[in-house]
């Protein structure tokens, strides 16, 4: 599977299906219609503005043997892609956090230290 447009929102809504705004894993907020923007700036319920976009982050890096399967893919805030990069263990507000195996092409992603799954998951 390619990660486009079409695939990532249709990833969407196999996961959250038509709610427009979500939380990614971080506590950022996303936006439906935000794929892939960095510029659109949208008003916060604390009267300022901010830029709400998304895209697809792939838990096991590509570079680390991970694959484009759907188990592998996390819907995140564009900032929180920029900051995982392609490590398996990443620090994002202070918090670390580390891709773990569940079952191959499954991976998730936890709080390091901890047993909290902080990732989408069935």
């Amino acid at each position: 599977m390619q990660i486009n447009e079409q695939t990532a929102k249709r990833l969407w809504f196999e996961r959250y299906g038509d709610v427009s705004q979500v939380q990614d894993l971080t506590g950022r907020w996303i936006y439906f219609d935000d794929y892939n923007n960095r510029t659109r700036q949208r008003n916060t319920t604390s009267g300022t503005h901010a830029n709400f976009g998304w895209n697809i982050h792939h838990k096991q890096p590509l570079a680390k043997g991970g694959t484009n399967d759907p188990l592998n893919l996390e819907i995140v805030y564009i900032g929180t892609n920029d900051e995982a990069e392609d490590k398996t263990s990443f620090v994002i507000k202070d918090i670390v956090y580390e891709v773990r195996r569940i079952k191959r092409p499954e991976y998730g992603i936890y709080i390091k230290g901890t047993d909290q799954r902080v990732d989408w998951h069935r």
